[in-house]
């Protein structure tokens, strides 16, 4: 069996993380082949950022306690541009720089969906 998220490989059986996925459009890939023949499967899906997926990248950020509330804070008055800005400049100085890029992601889609 061969699975691929995005065109890279994943492990079969082993669980999927996807709060680390950018938003928009994704594809999961499954080939598997035996006596029978092989069978291929794709499924297309689309990640859509909102306040409660953008909370749980903000507590799981791994940054530190003043950083978390900081952006807690600015999800909390729904000052999204504020908070992508924030992110963005936090990025990589205690705020790991692939969180950073997510969390300022999401809350850009967020600011321009109100």
């Amino acid at each position: 069996m061969a699975l691929t998220l995005d065109g890279l490989p994943v492990t079969a059986g082993a669980p999927l993380d996807l709060t680390g996925l950018a938003t928009g459009e994704h594809t999961l890939h499954a080939e598997a082949s035996g006596p029978g023949g092989t069978e291929v499967a794709t499924s297309v899906f689309t990640v859509r950022a909102d306040a409660t997926g953008l909370a749980h990248l903000i507590f799981t950020s791994g940054a530190k306690d003043a950083s978390i509330g900081t952006m807690a804070t600015l999800l909390g008055q729904k000052q999204y541009s504020t908070l992508a800005t924030w992110a963005r400049v936090q990025s990589g100085k205690g705020l790991d720089a692939g969180r950073a890029a997510l969390i300022a992601a999401d809350a850009k889609s967020l600011a321009g969906a109100s």
